[in-house]
């Protein structure tokens, strides 16, 4: 996950780049199944509460890649104040600096067709 301020000449500050240590689902059952879940489900939680967290040392209007089917879910986790420092929210297909540069490109594409 990556948080940067992006300026209108299409420059940006990377402020974070996170890495999640939460582990992928996996297709196995049996016992062990429904405690797996349970402990993947606290780790994505004290994980966006460490974002939360660290997005409180942060200052001024914030862009914020995130998957969509996480981005309730970190809303949910945000201090009020760290909820409107962040302008706007969008789906990258990357969510490293790369991802940036795809929301620039996307960005500046938006701003030529007008």
């Amino acid at each position: 996950m990556s948080f940067a301020k992006v300026y209108d000449d299409n420059g940006f500050d990377l402020m974070i780049e996170l890495k999640s240590n939460v582990q992928n689902k996996h297709r196995a059952g049996g016992q062990s199944a429904h405690r797996f879940e349970r402990t993947r489900r606290e780790a994505i939680k004290t994980w966006f509460k460490d974002v939360d967290r660290l997005l409180k040392k942060e200052s001024g209007p914030i862009r914020c890649g995130i998957n969509p089917v996480y981005k309730e879910q970190l809303v949910s986790y945000l201090s009020n104040e760290n909820k409107s420092k962040i302008l706007e929210f969008f789906t990258p297909e990357y969510c490293d600096k790369s991802g940036i540069y795809q929301y620039i490109n996307q960005r500046k594409s938006t701003i030529e067709r007008f």
